[in-house]
């Protein structure tokens, strides 16, 4: 099995940008993370959410490092990621993030129960005033259709093709009103 160090330098041209996983891996090489097993990066995950939202349940902080392990980090390197246009690109890691949060840390949702009415909720009542005085705004919609798509292929979360499909429907936030 490939050492962290090995796994880092294989994928860095799997994209032409920056992703979330290669961040996470930098910050694992960074913490002094090493080892052969698979679980080694998982691990390093798992205590840095549970830094991130200290005093959560294991079952939230598990839900989150499902999240970024098996559905962030494989759409790091997808199609449907490097096909975003590079701005949008630039803000996919802080938008999925703020979207991951808030519906598992704050509304208890785990991802496998993310529904298109939980997406759509979460848009209009928190990312959208979240993000209305910055620059991140408008790219709210392409960065979800292109995480949703690439897990609808992937066949990771099971409401994915229809939150995509209902998301497809919405209008780009370009102008500051939804």
């Amino acid at each position: 099995m490939c050492e962290i160090t090995d796994t880092f330098y294989l994928h860095m041209d799997d994209t032409k940008l920056w992703g979330p996983k290669k961040a996470f891996l930098y910050l694992a090489l960074a913490a002094g993370v090493k080892g052969t097993e698979e679980d080694s990066i998982y691990k390093f995950i798992c205590r840095f959410i549970q830094n991130q939202v200290p005093g959560k349940d294991e079952q939230t902080i598990l839900s989150l490092s499902h999240i970024l392990y098996y559905w962030l980090f494989p759409f790091s390197d997808s199609k449907q990621l490097s096909n975003l246009d590079p701005t949008s690109y630039c803000h996919c890691a802080t938008i999925i993030s703020k979207l991951m949060t808030n519906l598992v840390v704050r509304s208890g949702i785990p991802p496998q129960e993310w529904t298109s009415s939980d997406i759509s909720r979460e848009i209009t009542d928190h990312l959208r005033i979240t993000f209305q005085n910055s620059d991140q705004f408008e790219y709210i919609i392409p960065v979800l259709k292109a995480f949703f798509s690439f897990l609808s292929e992937k066949q990771l979360q099971s409401q994915a093709k229809e939150i995509f499909q209902d998301l497809s429907k919405l209008p780009l936030l370009e102008g500051k009103e939804f």
